[in-house]
Parts: C-alpha cells; sequence; structure tokens
C-alpha cells in the first residue's frame, strides 16, 4: 500500500486534498476553535501539509508527519519560513520522529486508512505523543462507505480504539460535489488529564 501512495504522490493525483470551499470552511472555522496559545500542534499524515500551513496561520507551532518522502519535501516547500517542520515517519510509530508534548493533534483522513492493528498502534501513539487534555481532530467517513472511498469507521469504534479520549463533539463533514454519495464527520477527543 506505501507504493500506491508514492505513486500517487509522484503523479501529483491526490484527490483528499480537493476539500472544495465549503470543506476549506469548515476546517477554518473548526481550527479556530482551538487555542494555539496551547503550543504545539501535530497534522498526522500531513500529506503536502496544507493544512500544516493552516495550524501555523493560526499561530501553532506545527510538526507535521507523514510516510511519503516526496509529499514532506512539497510540505517544508509550502511552508518556507512558518513555525512548521516536516518528517518523515509512520502513524503507528509516530513518537520515534514526533517527541511528545503536542497539545494539539489533526488527523485529515490518515486514521481511517488503517487497518484494526495500525488504528490502535496510532492510538498508543497518539497518547504518547500528546500532553494531557490534548485535542485530537478527526476527519473519518463513517462505516458503510463505498470502494474506491476509505471503509469507513463508526463513532462507537472510535471512542473504543481511543480509550483513553473522550469524545466531546461530532459534527457532520462538508464533502465536495463529487462525494456527495458519500458521509463523514469530525471528532473531537480529549485525552483525559493525567
Amino acid at each position: 500500500m506505501a507504493l500506491v501512495w508514492r505513486l500517487m504522490y509522484r503523479f501529483g493525483f491526490t484527490p483528499w486534498e480537493e476539500v472544495g470551499e465549503p470543506g476549506l470552511n469548515q476546517i477554518e472555522w473548526l481550527l479556530a476553535r482551538e487555542d494555539p496559545a496551547r503550543g504545539k500542534a501535530l497534522d498526522v499524515g500531513c500529506g503536502r501539509g496544507a493544512h500544516s500551513v493552516r495550524l501555523a496561520q493560526h499561530g501553532w507551532r506545527v510538526t507535521g508527519v507523514d510516510f511519503v518522502p516526496r509529499a514532506i519535501k512539497q510540505a517544508r516547500g509550502r511552508a518556507g519560513n512558518m513555525d512548521a517542520e516536516f518528517v518523515v515517519g509512520d502513524v503507528t510509530r509516530m513518537s520515534a520522529v514526533v517527541g511528545d508534548g503536542f497539545r494539539f493533534l489533526l488527523d485529515v483522513g490518515c486514521f481511517h486508512l488503517l487497518d484494526d492493528e495500525q488504528k490502535a498502534e496510532y492510538a498508543r501513539e497518539a497518547a504518547l505523543v500528546s500532553e494531557p487534555d490534548a485535542v485530537l481532530l478527526l476527519f473519518a467517513f463513517e462505516s458503510g462507505t463505498k470502494r474506491p472511498l476509505p471503509p469507513g469507521i463508526a463513532q462507537e469504534r472510535i471512542e473504543e480504539i481511543f480509550g483513553g479520549w473522550k469524545l466531546t463533539d461530532v459534527e457532520e463533514a462538508a464533502l465536495p460535489p463529487r462525494l456527495q454519495d458519500a458521509s463523514a464527520r469530525w471528532y473531537r477527543l480529549q485525552r483525559a488529564g493525567g
């Protein structure tokens, strides 16, 4: 599967980055609700860094992680001299490359692509890299989504996998017209204080 992603970035075929104006407006609104004074943000599965740049523009100190080197190179170019760094790494082992101390984690479509074992590893890693009371804002297609889209995941399953986090908000995602038959949600989870 890693080869597929590398090829898609190599040929510039990245339809998941085309969220359309309603989607961009929604992301801006969701990010504006969070407090960048809290410090460090992690863009999980950052791709070419569009959302990392948005986070930096909102005042976060951003780290983006993705396993596709070409995407990371493009993210670095896109960010220029903003307060953002980008690292190549596997999100199921991200603590080894990003460190810890993150107050906000953003995932715009990475988690729902993982298999069950990888999802559990991702959740463990999210807890390792985040501070107590950190927020994870997660975009995921709902379960039953038809191919070629990711199969999706049910809210109950997200709550089960992220057992040390509390689901604080769920919002229907604004999708581009080409995905009018799909359904996705934004999940806001907060890590239990410790």
